[in-house]
């Protein structure tokens, strides 16, 4: 019996860590509790490790977030005393259209005590956002050692509601993504002040040390789209006539694009188990598409959002173990990339490629503990 790919959008407690391979910080993987969720209570783990890595920045250092969605309170008095005691804090808040100048109103009047010219649109359409959920510490004292070039991951947004759905972060240390990054939030300030980001030209950046690549989006190049869908290029490596497990958990989804439910049939039907994880609030062409997915051969999982307690997840995960180009091979996709046109062509997002076996042993941990947990209610 094939497991379906499991599209999910998730907020798991369950905190993991796996050791970097430069020897100096480790490597964290950080997801609200399972169990928790499913019970409709919030988990604000991935909040406290952010605000304890704010704690940790000393005098003089640079930090660098860029947000879309922010009404927690919390978060941003954290984050004005940082600026208070002396951390070069350099922030992003999207104010692109009516969902980010909402709920936005309350944090941005708090920031206001100690930032100004912090907000941010993404100009590339009339609902193209900036959708980053990242922050950058250039050092960190931790455990009488500093660390530099740390950076935070998450698909959460600085909502209290994002305390309710399943959602992961991952915090890393690299010169190079770092770097990367900065560039990244640079690139997102310019076009914000003059220009459009239609205009942004979509790169990439690996640490082979991590087995990790970052990509920046929105993924365009000289003012046009840029080649593929990133989610194709990505699942047609994985060699369908060797068996496999593929998960998707991922929160929203669009028709728009139609080849990746063509391939998600394509997959079902071959040697790959495959399972889906969503919420019920996606649209009915996306419903309909998954029982299609569903009839070829995947498990397909619907979370009910409108249920009591609300099932919800808000991950963009996809993992695989399997066979590449007919070599033992496992991958893990995270980051901020929904399964929606904006993502792929208008939005800033950042999508993390991890080819770590250890990095898909700790997501397949929280993934079966998770399904457990469905399925055991």
């Amino acid at each position: 019996m094939k497991n379906i790919i499991a599209i999910i959008l998730f907020v798991c407690v369950a905190f993991t860590s796996c050791t970097n391979k430069t020897g100096s910080y480790q490597t964290q993987f950080i997801f609200n509790d399972a169990q928790t969720i499913l019970e409709g209570k919030g988990d604000r783990v991935i909040f406290n490790s952010f605000m304890q890595l704010l704690n940790q920045t000393p005098v003089g250092a640079d930090v660098y977030i860029s947000i879309y969605m922010f009404d927690d309170v919390e978060l941003a008095h954290a984050i004005n005393n940082a600026k208070h005691r002396g951390v070069n804090v350099h922030i992003q808040v999207d104010q692109s259209r009516e969902s980010s100048l909402e709920c936005n109103q309350e944090v941005i009047s708090i920031l206001n005590k100690e930032f100004s010219d912090f907000t941010v649109l993404n100009n590339a359409t009339k609902s193209s956002i900036n959708h980053n959920k990242f922050a950058l510490f250039s050092e960190i004292s931790k455990d009488g050692h500093n660390y530099q070039n740390i950076v935070f991951q998450t698909s959460s947004n600085f909502m209290d509601e994002s305390t309710y759905k399943f959602q992961d972060a991952q915090v890393f240390q690299s010169e190079i993504l770092y770097g990367a990054y900065r560039d990244y939030f640079k690139k997102i300030n310019a076009f914000s002040k003059s220009g459009s980001m239609l205009d942004f030209e979509y790169y990439t950046a690996t640490d082979s040390a991590l087995n990790l690549s970052v990509q920046f989006y929105p993924k365009r190049s000289k003012g046009k789209n840029h080649k593929g869908d990133c989610l194709i290029d990505i699942m047609d490596q994985i060699d369908l006539d060797n068996e496999g497990e593929l998960l998707v958990n991922m929160s929203a989804w669009t028709g728009t694009r139609k080849s990746i439910f063509s391939k998600l049939k394509e997959i079902a039907a071959s040697d790959i188990e495959l399972t889906v994880i969503t919420k019920s609030s996606n649209s009915k062409v996306v419903l309909e598409q998954l029982a299609l997915v569903e009839q070829a051969g995947a498990n397909v999982i619907i979370l009910d959002y409108y249920g009591t307690p609300k099932q919800n997840t808000h991950m963009k995960v996809l993992t695989f173990k399997g066979a590449i180009n007919n070599k033992p091979a496992c991958f893990v996709v995270s980051g901020t990339h929904n399964i929606t046109n904006n993502a792929l062509r208008y939005n800033n997002e950042t999508l993390l490629y991890f080819t770590d076996a250890k990095v898909y042993d700790i997501y397949n941990k929280f993934h079966t503990d998770l399904l457990n947990n469905y399925h055991n209610l």
